[in-house]
């Protein structure tokens, strides 16, 4: 093989051994959504903000839930959270994730809105301090304000009666 050849080959198996290691997880069975946060049964960061601080997250089990109004599958979630707080008295708060302010209130005035209250997140910097990797992001938390759970993609039926409803139920216990 001539220099040319290999120069020309370089970025399409560079490219192969990336799509290699990405894929390997997805072939091992693995899922993208149980990805495990660093902060599970770490306190919640502490933070504080004029809807709501990190000590309105302590003494009883309450949902945290980054969302945007530009995130399709955060529309879709967006039932599943009207359900736990309606049927299940679950409290849930928000981080509105590089949105506006107009978008949020057209966002929950069409939707619905489930949240206790919903902090603005202009900048993702509160996002980031939550560990973060996208929206829609759920997190479980404690009554005594930590982190026990960590679900990083959009709520379905399925996963609130086989995960976020038994642990709500275990952790109230």
């Amino acid at each position: 093989m001539t220099r040319k050849h290999i120069i020309t080959l370089l970025p399409v198996l560079l490219f192969i051994g990336l799509m290699g290691v990405a894929i390997i997880p997805l072939l091992r069975g693995d899922d993208p959504s149980k990805i495990r946060s660093v902060l599970i049964d770490q306190p919640v960061p502490d933070f504080t903000r004029a809807e709501f601080s990190s000590s309105d997250l302590k003494n009883r089990v309450v949902l945290l839930n980054i969302f945007a109004s530009w995130c399709p599958p955060c529309e879709i979630e967006n039932e599943m959270l009207l359900t736990l707080k309606k049927d299940h008295a679950i409290e849930i708060y928000g981080i509105n994730y590089k949105d506006s302010d107009a978008g949020r209130r057209d966002y929950l005035q069409r939707l619905g809105n489930p949240y206790v209250a919903v902090t603005p997140d202009p900048k993702g910097e509160l996002a980031i301090a939550w560990g973060s990797y996208g929206v829609p992001e759920t997190f479980i938390i404690d009554g005594m304000g930590r982190i026990r759970y960590r679900h990083a993609a959009p709520l379905t039926p399925g996963d609130l009666e086989k995960i976020i409803l038994p642990l709500i139920r275990e952790i109230r216990k």
